[in-house]
């Protein structure tokens, strides 16, 4: 022992001397081939809990935005570290935890979320983050609020010719949209939108409900309870139609009805093809002008008078006015000449044995005084009369107002029936009786 004693005693001073510089010498190798430094990595956050936020009933309105955020983080370390920091740098974790967001800061108001940063295991230790850019990330937070919203159809395109579409309806009529507040205070309306080639026969049509701002912007972000909706499109026949009315009674004596007035005179009609079809005319009630000298005025709503399973057109005026009009009376002789008056003889030989008859006309004061020989034709037909004379009446285009009282009638001669057959089959009784 003593000597080992002695030996390592010996020289003592040298031999600390020597660890010291080794010490030294180890020191400045490590500082030359491994030595401190820092190092930037880009990352991207990675944001969590966000399913925390909706069992609140809160939702991050701007995530859309911030959710491809890099940080840029600085670590410090030695170099070898470092190197293996790199070898596993995608395992490096930038995380943003929704759960430590809250509206608390204020509903829609920009919140700064604190970036947290960890290092994977597999790098080692002695590795230090100096700094991250950004440290933190801002966040907007908002109520999630729920309305129960009308459902509006939107019909684009036409039926064919001749059908019309009637009011859509939609299944169902009215759908909760949910999402951020502000958002949902933005949303004026909510459509569902179809379109429709030329249909003649009702349709169903599924298609998905869109939310709009009064600007009639499609807003997105919004959640509905029914992703799909059904818009049912009944397709009518549809027609134009006359309104008709008539009158009950005489007016007063020394007037008479001048005309019947409608407004409008049409309306158009819209039902089953098979209903619509079979009407040409709408009927009004009856107007009474007995004993009346002065115009009568009737207002009738059509909705209350149209037949079962027929309706007005969509945006059809409802009610139909109807004025008749009375005038004052008159009557009136008019000397007509024969040949005014057009014999369709049918092949005889025939001619009018007078050169002119005295019409006796009655109607409006008016239309009478307008009516004179110049304007005013007739015409007979002889079809199937025998040889000899005849007289018949004459048709005249006379105003509907106005009555013939007498002098509608002109003899006739027929000198050569075209079929001599029949002429031999004619009595001398029935030749008789044809010249009375």
């Amino acid at each position: 022992m003593k000597k080992i004693r002695e030996a390592i005693m010996k020289d003592i001073g040298w031999k600390l001397l020597s660890v010291m510089i080794a010490v030294g010498l180890w020191f400045m190798v490590i500082n030359i081939e491994n030595p401190i430094e820092t190092r930037n990595y880009t990352i991207k956050i990675n944001f969590e809990n966000e399913e925390a936020l909706s069992e609140q009933g809160l939702v991050v309105t701007n995530l859309d935005e911030i959710k491809d955020t890099n940080v840029i983080i600085k670590v410090r370390g030695e170099r070898m570290a470092l190197d293996r920091l790199s070898q596993y740098r995608n395992h490096i974790q930038a995380t943003a935890d929704l759960k430590k967001a809250t509206v608390s800061e204020g509903n829609g108001e920009f919140m700064s979320l604190y970036i947290e940063v960890k290092l994977p295991n597999s790098a080692g230790s002695g590795l230090e983050i100096v700094s991250r850019e950004p440290a933190y990330v801002p966040v907007k937070i908002e109520n999630i609020v729920s309305v129960e919203r009308n459902i509006e159809a939107v019909i684009n395109g036409s039926t064919q010719d001749g059908y019309i579409s009637k009011e859509p309806e939609v299944l169902p009529k009215t759908v909760k949209i949910s999402g951020p507040e502000s958002l949902i205070n933005k949303v004026a309306s909510v459509k569902a939108s179809v379109n429709i080639e030329n249909p003649n026969k009702n349709v169903s049509i599924k298609t998905s409900p869109v939310a709009y701002d009064s600007q009639g912007n499609i807003i997105d972000g919004i959640t509905f309870s029914s992703d799909t909706v059904t818009v049912n499109i009944g397709v009518n026949k549809s027609k134009r139609v006359l309104v008709k009315a008539t009158t009950n009674g005489t007016p007063l004596n020394g007037y008479t009805i001048d005309s019947i007035q409608f407004e409008p005179k049409y309306i158009d009609i819209v039902g089953s093809e098979d209903i619509i079809e079979n009407i040409n005319e709408i009927s009004l009630p009856a107007i009474d002008v007995n004993g009346t000298s002065s115009d009568v005025e009737k207002v009738y709503n059509i909705k209350d008078i149209l037949p079962l399973g027929v309706e007005l057109q969509s945006g059809a005026v409802d009610t139909v006015k109807v004025i008749v009009k009375i005038g004052e009376q008159a009557t009136k002789d008019i000397v007509v000449n024969s040949s005014k008056i057009n014999l369709n003889s049918n092949g005889l030989n025939a001619s009018f044995v007078q050169n002119s008859i005295v019409l006796t006309i009655r109607g409006p004061k008016d239309v009478i005084n307008d009516i004179n020989a110049n304007n005013i034709n007739g015409s007979v037909d002889i079809e199937n009369l025998s040889e000899g004379t005849h007289n018949v009446s004459i048709s005249f285009n006379l105003p509907e107002s106005v009555d013939i009282v007498g002098g509608n009638s002109i003899d006739v001669l027929i000198e050569n029936p075209n079929n001599d057959s029949v002429s031999d089959s004619i009595t001398d009784d029935d030749s008789n009786q044809g010249t009375e």
